[in-house]
């Protein structure tokens, strides 16, 4: 949604990527990879800035962490988290004791999250970056001042740790390839630790938490992505959504989540609904024809990063102006569309319905329904139908349709999924393809009818409930369907239309001294139809 990809970064390493990090102090991306390396590129440019060297593993992760500390954080299959500065510069060497696959930062407590297998450290930071600077005897000497310092070892997982996640109030969850969830207080993690098992059918892989919702989203082996509470419980789930979930990223400026997996492809969610709608933005976001591996969401920068199996990076950042949806239906030029607020369809179901009634013959007999009554108002405003039950008025909730009329000559009606965990538009046809364009369109709200006008020099006028929109005993002996009243007039394509209430001063064939375009007036029962065509 409203995502546009502004920078693409080929080839950026020689091995598959395995991570990404954005420096908010400098505008910069760092990216880590099988390679053992860091490279350091501008995100406006994609300029190659520097390269960092000192793993002798896979980089598993990185972090960076802006003012006070300034400082970047790196962990790998060496078993080593390495602390940089700003510039690139290597401060610290700290051991884990093991691989080391994720990285978290407590900002309340000011301390860096490591996790390995089974294993979760909590390191406090000492010190800033930029109160440190190395003299000529401390340059040969890696780590002789101290910016990291070990407090807490927690050996709760009976697997790796393949994810950490922190909350701005020092509530800190890790999950890893044992199906669980550990949960405590970063200030008492011994004593609040709380361990929820089987969250999921396959080991979690991928975790990231939600600012505005405060809640915790995990992904799993199974394919399933599921949306927890702070306590530990399921808020919500979606059931096998790909083969198996590699990342998870809150994109805060459109709500959503998105969503990678084995299946090299990017499943978008919105929480709120909740729904997949994948369909609707992959188009605008341009990820459909990319094989993503993992997508890291850049916070305050409403920016994404994404990884490809063709050790790419991919840059996108929201823009305001991008489409918010991208529709399909159509196969030709669209040349009409317009949105109808109409009365809400209860209503308009009950309206009684004589039309096929002939004038002066005895009425066909009808299974008498309370609820067909004309429609009251009360003294107190309120709109009862005849059982006494109240009916929403137009304004309280009018439903909005939305039409399309194209050179293919079909005119397509888009309706809100109605289903609350479908967030996509029902596309149904008002009529089939057709032998000529639709040119205009126009809806009449008074008497809720859709006025085309197209290339054949005819206007139609259509019931936009899809029933008769002539009587029966109106119609010629051949002429039974469902199709629309027919207006002829004109002698060339009906290129406008529009209704007017009363028709003062208006005369037929008048033509503008200005244009070359010519009026008529055509009489229509209850409607004042004004309409244009080219001379």
């Amino acid at each position: 949604m409203a995502m546009k990809t502004t920078v693409r970064i080929a080839e950026a390493h020689h091995l598959p990527l395995q991570c990404c990090c954005y420096n908010y102090d400098r505008n910069e991306v760092f990216s880590g990879a099988q390679d053992c390396l860091i490279k350091v590129w501008d995100i406006e440019s994609g300029r190659q800035l520097r390269v960092q060297e000192h793993h002798t593993n896979w980089v598993m992760d990185l972090l960076y962490v802006a003012a006070p500390v300034k400082m970047l954080f790196s962990c790998s299959l060496d078993g080593n988290v390495l602390a940089w500065n700003e510039r690139g510069k290597l401060l610290q060497v700290v051991e884990f004791g093991g691989p080391v696959y994720c990285l978290a930062w407590d900002s309340k407590q000011r301390q860096l999250i490591a996790g390995g297998r089974g294993a979760i450290q909590l390191l406090k930071v000492l010190r800033s970056s930029t109160n440190y600077m190395q003299t000529n005897s401390e340059k040969s000497i890696i780590g002789y001042v101290k910016f990291l310092e070990f407090i807490y070892c927690l050996c709760y997982h009976d697997d790796t740790v393949q994810a950490i996640c922190c909350s701005d109030k020092g509530k800190v969850f890790s999950t890893g390839v044992d199906k669980a969830i550990c949960i405590f207080d970063s200030d008492r993690p011994e004593e609040t630790i709380r361990k929820v098992k089987f969250c999921h059918e396959g080991g979690i892989t991928a975790a990231t938490f939600d600012i505005e919702g405060k809640w915790l989203v995990t992904g799993a082996y199974d394919g399933t992505v599921k949306i927890w509470s702070q306590e530990g419980h399921c808020l919500d789930t979606f059931s096998r959504i790909t083969d198996c979930v590699t990342s998870i990223a809150y994109i805060t400026s459109t709500r959503t989540y998105w969503i990678t997996g084995r299946e090299r492809s990017v499943v978008v969610i919105d929480p709120l609904v909740p729904a997949i709608i994948t369909q609707w933005v992959e188009d605008t976001s341009g990820f459909h024809n990319l094989c993503l591996t993992k997508v890291f969401h850049i916070q305050g920068k409403d920016a994404v990063i994404g990884l490809s199996n063709k050790r790419e990076i991919i840059i996108w950042q929201y823009d305001q102006y991008v489409p918010h949806r991208v529709l399909h239906g159509h196969s030709d030029w669209i040349e009409a569309l317009i949105v109808a607020k109409r009365r809400p369809y209860k209503e308009r179901l009950l309206k009684k319905d004589t039309s096929d009634d002939v004038p002066g013959k005895e009425k066909k007999h009808r299974v008498h329904d309370p609820r067909i009554d004309q429609i009251t108002i009360t003294e107190t405003g309120v709109r009862v139908d005849g059982t006494g039950k109240p009916v929403l008025t137009p304004t309280d909730k009018d439903e909005l349709e939305m039409y399309s009329g194209s050179i293919d000559g079909t005119i397509l009606r888009w309706l809100p999924n109605p289903d609350l965990n479908k967030d996509t538009w029902v596309q149904t046809e008002l009529c089939k393809k057709a032998p000529y364009s639709i040119v205009c369109m126009m809806h009449h709200p008074g008497l809720d009818i859709l006025i085309t006008g197209s290339s054949d020099a005819k206007i139609r006028i259509w019931n936009m409930d899809g029933q008769r929109s002539i009587p029966l005993w109106r119609a010629a002996a051949e002429y039974r369907s469902r199709g629309p009243d027919v207006l002829k007039g004109h002698t060339k394509a009906v290129v406008g239309l529009a209704a007017c209430k009363n028709l003062v001063d208006v005369q037929p064939n008048h033509k503008s001294k200005h244009s070359e375009i010519e009026s008529r007036v055509i009489e229509f029962p209850l409607l004042g139809l004004i309409t244009a065509k080219h001379s």
